[in-house]
C-alpha cells in the first residue's frame, strides 16, 4: 500500500474518516490523479480537530481546523494550522502526535 504509514496511523486514532477521494489505488490516473493522489478529511472529535491530509504536487500536507467552530465563521478560519512535509515517516508521526493531543 502507497501510503500504509499515513493509513495506519488514523486508522489506529480513533478518528473517523468522512472523505477519503485518494485516487491513487485507480490503475489509470488522470492528470488530476496524478497532481494528487491523496486527499482524505477526517475528524477526531476526542482532539476536538478536523484534518485534511494531502499528497498534491509532490508535497505531503496536513491541515487541521477545530470542529466546534462553525464553519463559516471568522474564529474557525483563525484556527486552520498547516504543515508541509517532504516524507511519508514525517507526516505520519505528525499526524500520530496530533491526534493523540500532543503540540
Amino acid at each position: 500500500m502507497k501510503y500504509k504509514a499515513i493509513y495506519d496511523v488514523i486508522n489506529n486514532s480513533g478518528g473517523t474518516i468522512m472523505t477519503d477521494r485518494s485516487r491513487w489505488q485507480k490503475g489509470i490516473l488522470s492528470m488530476e490523479d496524478k497532481v494528487r493522489p491523496l486527499w482524505i478529511i477526517l475528524e477526531n472529535r476526542r482532539v476536538n480537530l478536523r484534518l485534511w491530509v494531502i499528497h498534491e504536487y509532490g508535497e505531503l500536507k496536513i491541515t487541521t481546523a477545530q470542529l466546534d467552530l462553525d464553519c463559516n465563521s471568522k474564529e474557525y478560519s483563525d484556527s486552520h494550522k498547516r504543515y508541509k512535509f517532504r516524507k511519508q515517516s514525517e507526516i505520519a508521526e505528525r499526524l500520530r502526535k496530533i491526534l493523540n493531543g500532543e503540540k
